[in-house]
Formats: structure tokens, C-alpha cells, sequence
């Protein structure tokens, strides 16, 4: 957070590999639904649906579950978007809307905060590997340096 110029990171508690349960157990999703009316994004942005990691596939469900909780029960509505760092190529959904933005200017910062997260130094070669390719991939299908795509789930 510090190194991308956040104003502070909010954790909802939920223990690794455990999300699912915790989620509705702690009360994370009162606390989600309230962060979302408190703060309302323009844009949500959460783990595409084809994450391999089983946290990071929770997390899209049960934003997308509360999002849609939100748009019912409060008329809440802004655009929500899946990112995947781990495929270099999509065959789900892969005509669907996304967003592109060039990342280009600020690369290098996403390459050294993806260093901060020291729980997964045992994959971070692998993890860098596929983020380069990934950003020099859509960034030459897109004419620029470095692209990330978003696909629009919402």
C-alpha cells in the first residue's frame, strides 16, 4: 500500500483457504457491502473467474455475491471487472467486454510491490515470469509497452 500510494489496506479477516466459510461466519460480508456504500467506486476490480488459486476464485465469487446483493437490495451500480495474472491466454469468455489500460509508465512499481508480498517468496520467480509476459503480451496486441486487460463481469 505504502509503496503504491494507497491511503491503507482494509483486511476482512479471513483465513487463508477458509474463505468461503469465513466470509458469512465473521461478518465479512456486512463489512464488504458497508465499505462498498461508504466509498462507491466508480469501479470494482477482483480475481477473474478463471484464478487457479482457490482464495483468489472465493474472493470473485463472493464479491460478485454481494455486488449483486448491493444492486437489489440499495440500487448500487458501477462496473466490476475480473483480472488474471496467471494465463498468458483467456478461453473463457474471451470475447467478452474488457477493459485495456497501458501500464507502461508504472511496470516497474507493479513489478516491485508484487516483491512485497513476502508469504509468496517461494513464487515469485514464477509470479514475475508470468506478469512480465503477461503486461508485454496485451501491451503488443494493444501497441504499447506493457497493457493489462479487464474483463467486465458487471
Amino acid at each position: 500500500d505504502k509503496l503504491l500510494g494507497g491511503s491503507g489496506v482494509i483486511f476482512l479477516g479471513l483465513r487463508g483457504g477458509h474463505f468461503k466459510e469465513d466470509f458469512h461466519s465473521q461478518k465479512a460480508d456486512e463489512s464488504l457491502r458497508k465499505l462498498i456504500l461508504k466509498y462507491k467506486p466508480g469501479k470494482i476490480f477482483t480475481h477473474g473467474a478463471d484464478d487457479p488459486h482457490p482464495d483468489h476464485l472465493a474472493v470473485n465469487k463472493l464479491l460478485l455475491e454481494t455486488y449483486d446483493q448491493l444492486q437489489v437490495e440499495h440500487k448500487f451500480r458501477c462496473d466490476v471487472y475480473g483480472f488474471g495474472i496467471w494465463r498468458l491466454f483467456r478461453f473463457k469468455r474471451r470475447h467478452s467486454p474488457r477493459l485495456v489500460v497501458d501500464v507502461s509508465d508504472t511496470f516497474r512499481k507493479k513489478l516491485r510491490a508484487i516483491n512485497s508480498f513476502k508469504s509468496q517468496r517461494n513464487r515469485l520467480f514464477v509470479l514475475k515470469v508470468a506478469v512480465y509476459l503477461n503486461g508485454l503480451f496485451r501491451g503488443l496486441k494493444h501497441s504499447v509497452v506493457f497493457a493489462e486487460e479487464f474483463q467486465k463481469l458487471r
